[in-house]
């Protein structure tokens, strides 16, 4: 029997970092860019960066550096960097003297790519289990991860994929009926069915944020989340 608890460990490792692991589907994004983009929207919920309109600066290695916070030297940096600046998601400036890079996640263009590759799940009969965030679960006071001392982590029960899955097959059931029912075909033109279908996506995505709104209450949920 092992003389030291799991706790022990913990204690050595120090602090967790909330890693999204749905950011290695944004297009060209690797693990190492997902780690370093999860870290920069934690930074993001920053009241200080918040009153900078999103604007925060990191240096490469020393203290509370992102060498120090995700573990990547300066060339997986770069790299992470590159993939994320190419698609629009994080923004960089260089100010001050002598010169420090500024950071800033673009939410919108991340929300954007975010929902594209939802609707690629969709139409490719199911959705990836990795693509919906995860949830919070407190940890030890001190630790770092979400904005109010929290990481993230899967919910416990059914998987990310049943539940998927099964509010798939309910969206396209209710577009099925909405589809056959008499006299509908001449009441919805296909702009307005496309429309009916992009809210139910919509829905959907509210729901895996934890939110039980639905319509146009369910976007801005979901902007909110990204956002907060």
């Amino acid at each position: 029997m092992s003389r030291f608890s799991p706790s022990v460990v913990q204690e050595i490792l120090g602090r967790v970092i909330a890693y999204y692991t749905a950011f290695t589907l944004l297009p060209g994004v690797s693990v190492p860019g997902a780690v370093f983009l999860s870290q920069a929207f934690y930074w993001s919920k920053n009241s200080k960066t918040k009153a900078r309109n999103g604007w925060f600066y990191k240096n490469q290695r020393g203290e509370d550096s992102w060498e120090s916070e995700t573990g990547l030297t300066p060339k997986q940096q770069a790299n992470a960097r590159k993939s994320l600046v190419d698609i629009g998601v994080l923004e960089e400036e260089r100010r001050d003297v002598p010169a420090k890079i500024w950071y800033r996640v673009n939410c919108e263009r991340l929300l954007e790519l975010l929902t594209d590759q939802l609707d690629e799940g969709s139409s490719g009969g199911g959705c990836n289990s990795q693509f919906f965030p995860l949830v919070d679960s407190t940890i030890p006071s001190g630790r770092s991860g979400g904005q109010d001392g929290q990481t993230l982590i899967r919910p416990k029960g059914k998987s990310i994929t049943e539940n998927t899955t099964q509010s798939t097959s309910r969206n396209k059931s209710e577009a099925g009926k909405v589809e056959n029912h008499p006299g509908s075909e001449s009441k919805l033109t296909r702009a307005e069915m496309a429309e009916l279908l992009g809210q139910q996506r919509a829905d959907l995505i509210a729901r895996n944020y934890g939110s039980d709104k639905v319509g146009a209450p369910a976007v801005d949920e979901m902007r909110r989340a990204l956002r907060t």
